[in-house]
């Protein structure tokens, strides 16, 4: 490529020195270089480098000595695993850099085996920029083709009739794929409009013991609430109490964002489709909200939390405002309610009852007293460890985004509602046309991706798959709906390492209803790989416990402005963090003169307390980062551990 730098009015299609085809992002700046291209955030302290024909036995080699003849020195691989192959490349090898704990910087690789050597991809930069532009990155990774090829497309390709045999197909390989990755239960079920084609489970519900998952089994499904907030706005605007469109202020006066221009802009669908420019901003929350936590508390953030991004400029995921939204729908429901109340109320009248969702429910105390899908995460041998811990009680704070416990069964009422654009069961529950405006795409993610209000719009092989997926400790699920072929799929786990086997669940859909090209089961085993590195990497860099001379380094107490009270604990086991009640267990890291304290929870690990140190080597200062916040426990008058 020869053309002068220049910015990117829009979507780019590009063609590289070898013949390699790539989409870059708009508002990108793209300017040649060494060896291939760079493209540059608007921000301008993130890019993305793409070099060819780089030489190297493996990509690990390749991207390392680029890094360093074109960026300096690199940091240590944290972990590498490789990707399904695709899009005429002979290999693709994912490597994550390990930046020091302070740096909020962002460092990763992609290589692409092509015939004369790699073409990588160098992702480098801050951390906060990358977060913002998350979408656009993942719109150059997806759309990097050798010579020739063309993207995936099964356009005019009838579905194929999906029928028992390809039910087992789909369950036994969730059975082989929960084995290879520690997932001790599985929530599956299958349907079209009209009928269930298996409700069931794989494993059990809690190692401890030998209770089957079945059907009716209740698991956390976490962000896949969402879906049913925004189903629960429709049935508003379908009965004429509210119109997407309207301002949300304008329904309810108390709302604010902090930026006036954002308050002002804000409708009711900007609260649930990730485009309003705020960023994600979890930790400021989920450490501080508990169940008595009111919902004027959302809006009392919302109210502090900066857009770091324009208004419908990019893909931003939200918990708070999705929690707002829901909030919101309270208040129009039930004007007499504590909007939280009114939320309760109002999902329950409107979606769980007419659905005939029986297990979904908001009360833990409702869930324990049944059968229950137990928290799983793994110990450092990779061993899965069921906890006790109370999870429930900052996600209730913000149950509209994230809060409810439901089964297979009821999760199958949902998507068949779905497929049939507003019918169930031969009734119509609600309006298509308010039904569907939520799969109306806001924002872009990647090169055939959407979020609309509440749901992920994929077009990928060009045909459609609306889905969503769920997050907390311990608890990951997916659901998949394909209008076109009729079919929907819903998969709820019981661990943290149920995240690695969703993306291949929405494939192995794909591969049995369009005859893709099996790739589902190497993404399990490249998931595999990339799991057992990453626990490598904890053996590695991770000290447990904390040597005594780390340890004494640290005050009795810190405290933070908008967190609360970090306090230190010590014992012949280790040291433990307890901020606003919860118990962190820690391990140390080291990077150079840099220190760090590290959580090893098996289901909170990984949160990282970067370590300020005066002259004397005592901790005066703990700083606990996002990508776009950091929250700083300073030392709370007390002198360091003797």
């Amino acid at each position: 490529m020869t053309e002068a730098a220049r910015v990117l009015t829009g979507d780019t299609a590009v063609r590289l020195a070898t013949g390699a085809s790539v989409t870059l992002p708009r508002g990108w700046r793209i300017e040649p270089g060494l060896g291939g291209i760079t493209v540059t955030a608007p921000e301008g302290d993130f890019a993305i480098r793409l070099i060819e024909n780089e030489a190297g036995d493996t990509a690990e080699a390749a991207a390392t000595a680029a890094w360093e003849r074109l960026i300096g020195p690199p940091p240590p691989i944290r972990v590498a695993g490789d990707e399904p192959t695709r899009d005429g490349w002979g290999a693709i090898r994912v490597i994550a850099f390990d930046p020091p704990p302070a740096a909020r910087g962002w460092a990763s690789a992609v290589g692409y085996r092509g015939a004369a050597g790699w073409t990588l991809a160098l992702l480098d930069g801050a951390s906060a920029t990358f977060e913002r532009r998350m979408a656009a990155a993942v719109l150059v990774m997806q759309s990097l083709r050798a010579p020739g090829f063309a993207r995936e497309s099964f356009a005019g390709t009838p579905p194929r009739e999906f029928g028992a045999a390809e039910v087992e197909a789909l369950r036994g390989f969730l059975a082989h794929a929960a084995r290879r990755l520690a997932v001790p239960g599985i929530g599956l079920g299958v349907a079209t409009r009209d009928r269930v084609l298996f409700a069931g489970g794989i494993g059990v519900r809690d190692v401890r013991r030998a209770d089957p998952v079945t059907a009716d089994t209740r698991f956390r499904i976490a962000s896949n609430t969402k879906p049913l907030t925004t189903l629960l706005l429709a049935m508003l605007v379908d009965e004429g109490r509210v119109r997407w469109t309207d301002r949300v202020r304008d329904v309810y006066p108390a709302f604010r964002l902090g930026s006036p221009d954002a308050t002002e802009l804000a409708q009711i669908r900007h609260l649930v489709s990730a485009s309003t420019g705020l960023p994600r901003a979890d930790l400021a929350w989920s450490l501080v909200f508990d169940r008595a936590t009111p919902a004027s508390r959302t809006f009392d953030l919302l109210a502090r939390t900066v857009p770091t991004s324009g208004f419908g400029e990019v893909y931003q995921y939200s918990n708070l405002l999705a929690a707002a939204a829901g909030f919101v729908a309270g208040r129009i429901a039930h004007p007499e309610l504590d909007p939280g109340v009114g939320y309760d109320r109002a999902i329950q009248e409107r979606v769980l009852d007419p659905l005939g969702m029986a297990d979904t429910c908001f009360d833990p105390r409702r869930v324990r007293g049944g059968a229950f899908a137990a928290a799983h995460g793994t110990d450092l041998a990779g061993r899965p460890v069921a906890s006790d811990r109370d999870l429930d009680g900052a996600v209730h704070a913000l149950r509209p985004s994230g809060a409810a416990w439901s089964s297979v069964s009821d999760m199958l009422r949902y998507v068949r509602l779905e497929l049939g654009e507003g019918m169930l069961d031969g009734k119509r529950l609600i309006g298509r046309d308010a039904l569907l405006e939520r799969r109306e795409p806001f924002v872009t993610i990647g090169e055939c991706g959407a979020y609309g209000m509440g749901l992920n719009i994929d077009r990928s092989g060009d045909v459609t798959v609306i889905a969503h997926g769920g997050s907390l400790p311990g608890a990951m699920s997916d659901f998949a709906i394909l209008p076109e072929a009729g079919i929907a799929a819903v998969v709820l786990t019981n661990a943290d390492n149920g995240q690695f086997l969703l993306p291949a669940f929405r494939r192995r859909l794909i591969e049995l209803i369009y005859g893709a090209e099996p790739k589902a089961e190497a993404q399990i085993e490249g998931m595999v790989a990339r799991v057992a590195a990453e626990r490598r990497h904890w053996a590695r860099v991770v000290r447990l416990p904390p040597p005594p001379s780390d340890a004494a380094r640290l005050a009795v107490r810190y405290r933070s402005a908008e967190i609360g009270t970090l306090s230190v604990s010590r014992g012949s086991d280790g040291v433990a963090f307890r901020v606003n009640g919860l118990d962190l267990a820690v391990g140390v890291q080291r990077v150079g003169d840099m220190l760090a304290f590290v959580t090893i929870d098996p289901l909170l690990r990984g949160l990282t307390f970067a370590a300020e140190t005066d002259a004397q080597g005592s901790v005066v200062a703990l700083v606990l980062r996002e990508a776009q916040q950091e929250y700083r426990f300073v030392r709370d008058g007390e002198a360091p551990h003797d």
